[in-house]
């Protein structure tokens, strides 16, 4: 939970929180599942590391947002189903499309 965090803060701190992540997924297949809320907070467009961050491919991965569109293009790409909720369902669908 990032939440004690600056927003501006959380991009660094969920990428030095990654590797450890992913090498204990490696050395344990634990947590199975990974669901990072607010993605666009952690993994923004801005960020210019994003590639390096993401040095691996997340399966068992679920990125939540309302703003796809704000999150890093090298995230997005990762990505290998949409799911939409909502009536602004179709708009948030076709701002993942028109950002990979």
């Amino acid at each position: 939970n990032g939440l004690a965090l600056r927003v501006n803060e959380r991009p660094d701190f969920f990428a030095d929180l990654l590797p450890g992540l992913g090498s204990f997924r490696y050395r344990t297949a634990r947590p199975h599942w990974l669901v990072i809320d607010e993605a666009h907070h952690l993994l923004p467009k801005r960020r210019d590391d994003t590639r390096a961050v993401l040095s691996l491919e997340l399966p068992g991965t679920v990125l939540i947002t309302v703003h796809p569109e704000a999150i890093s293009t090298d995230a997005l790409r990762l990505v290998t189903a949409v799911i939409a909720l909502g009536p602004k369902a179709k708009n948030v669908i076709k701002a993942f499309c028109q950002e990979t």
